[in-house]
């Protein structure tokens, strides 16, 4: 580990994917599936308007499901 704060970095991480996971077995798992497989792909190498956009549709997508399974809107 070049930087001691990559460990927090991972745990962020691991923790994500374990709740992508768990959302995959939930009503809403259409979402989550998109938002794996997002995380999975190439497009957060094109550049930082690229891992911006990825952020903003997993955001969006989040707020939906969560929006949508509570009932809230």
């Amino acid at each position: 580990m070049a930087h001691p704060w990559l460990h927090v970095a991972l745990f962020m991480d691991t923790l994500g994917l374990l709740l992508l996971g768990i959302g995959l077995f939930s009503s809403q798992w259409v979402c989550f599936l998109i938002v794996l497989t997002m995380s999975f792909s190439r497009i957060q190498k094109l550049g930082a308007w690229a891992i911006f956009l990825d952020s903003l549709v997993t955001v969006i997508i989040y707020t939906f499901a969560i929006l949508n399974a509570y009932h809230l809107a």
